[in-house]
């Protein structure tokens, strides 16, 4: 993955999936703590609770809002969702790249996305 900042702090991530002989990228997920419009919004209709509740209900489906929570944990959902659909894109993702931290591996072998199918991690050497 990578993130929009360095440390525990990032509003941003990405996490993606790339063929490793090809280098294709086959699918990714961006994560975002934050929206602009939300933002904006909650400013100027911060005296008007029920008009800000409206408008956040309307704001919803186009909110660029999708996480919330620590940006630490940013890898582990990004990674949870892509192989979530793996199957439904005719996939089985056998190899994590990924750094020293085995949280993402941990996580995604406890949930079991292929069955009895361990999940492989190999260590990236240009982290």
């Amino acid at each position: 993955g990578s993130w929009h900042k360095r440390g525990f702090t990032s509003k941003y991530g990405v996490g993606c999936c790339i063929e490793m002989n090809t280098g294709l990228v086959i699918d990714f997920e961006v994560l975002s703590k934050y929206c602009r419009s939300c933002d904006i919004m909650s400013n100027k209709l911060k005296e008007k609770p029920a008009e800000l509740e409206t408008w956040m209900a309307s704001h919803k489906p186009n909110c660029e809002k999708n996480y919330d929570g620590s940006s630490p944990m940013m890898e582990v959902v990004a990674a949870e969702r892509i192989w979530s659909r793996s199957l439904a894109h005719g996939f089985r993702y056998k190899t994590l790249i990924s750094d020293g931290d085995s949280k993402t591996l941990v996580h995604l072998n406890s949930l079991k996305p292929y069955g009895d199918l361990e999940i492989e991690k190999i260590e990236c050497v240009n982290h």
